[in-house]
């Protein structure tokens, strides 16, 4: 009984596997008719192929995020009076003359600091 069942099984597999192959054939039996040709190239076309293939991946590009200052920055740097928006076209490098008062310089770097920080906030929140 087993022989008989045993039989039947491998016939049955033998017509699924070429039902399966007449359905999706391998690779080989796709580009046999192509390997057919390239036993007529002549040895001047052998040596036209090209060694290397071009890179035609997809790649991402990152975008460029313009994040704008927020008004209440803008409006304190008004409020102190620390915001220029113009450089004087009598300096040459257009720089200005540093200022001695050392309340004046804790104000600048303490909202420059400020900016740089909420711009790295925006971009870690951003990603």
């Amino acid at each position: 009984m087993d022989g008989r069942r045993k039989s039947r099984r491998e016939v049955k597999l033998k017509e699924t596997i070429l039902k399966m192959r007449k359905e999706r054939p391998t690779i080989s039996q796709q580009f046999a008719d192509i390997k057919k040709d390239l036993a007529n190239l002549s040895k001047e076309d052998w040596e036209n192929i090209p060694d290397e293939m071009p890179d035609y991946t997809v790649k991402k590009k990152k975008k460029e995020r313009y994040t704008p200052v927020p008004d209440r920055i803008i409006e304190k740097g008004l409020m102190d009076g620390e915001l220029e928006t113009s450089i004087d076209p009598n300096e040459v490098d257009g720089t200005s003359t540093v200022n001695t008062n050392l309340n004046e310089l804790g104000k600048a770097k303490n909202s420059v600091l400020s900016l740089v920080f909420d711009k790295v906030i925006i971009i870690i929140y951003l990603n």
